[in-house]
């Protein structure tokens, strides 16, 4: 499941949006908060190095795509409209936690970071959430059927309980 979310990462849509959040939602979904944020963890971090893509921003990547995981987990039983909402709202906490870790940093900040904000970044992270939702809505049925089957076939044989880890 992390590699199908990496190269999802690489999978191109309009205005900077990227297919690579899907996975770690349904996973956090099906499986519980924990197993989203591992799942989420570990994607970001293999698809960091597939792409060349690591530098001093890869920790906060991996630390929000993390929280998306976990907080996907507490739609756990829930419908896929309640996934999708919160699908949207992780593409945009996503964004704030991605820009705070660089407001800091820059040059003659005069302004509020709402401001840096809403002028640098919120109009793509809505897109995202956009892109989140929607892929959520679409690929529900059938990536949240294979996922429950593999839950299924394989967690249970081990008598791992995760709704504990939850």
């Amino acid at each position: 499941l992390g590699c199908l979310a990496t190269v999802l990462r690489f999978l191109p849509l309009p205005m900077g949006a990227s297919a690579f959040f899907l996975i770690p939602i349904l996973v956090g979904h099906i499986f519980g908060g924990v197993i989203g944020l591992l799942n989420a963890m570990l994607s970001m971090l293999m698809s960091g190095f597939w792409g060349g893509g690591l530098g001093p921003w890869t920790p906060y990547q991996i630390m929000a795509s993390g929280l998306i995981g976990l907080i996907s987990g507490m739609t756990v039983g829930r419908s896929k409209w309640s996934l999708a909402f919160v699908a949207f709202s992780m593409g945009i906490l996503y964004g704030i936690l991605m820009n705070i870790w660089a407001w800091p940093t820059l040059p003659d900040q005069n302004g509020s970071f709402v401001l840096f904000y809403v002028t640098t970044s919120l109009w793509w992270d809505v897109f995202r959430g956009v892109a989140n939702s929607t892929l959520v809505i679409i690929f529900y049925e059938p990536i949240t059927k294979i996922l429950t089957r593999f839950k299924a076939r394989f967690l249970t044989d081990l008598d791992i309980n995760l709704s504990s880890l939850s």
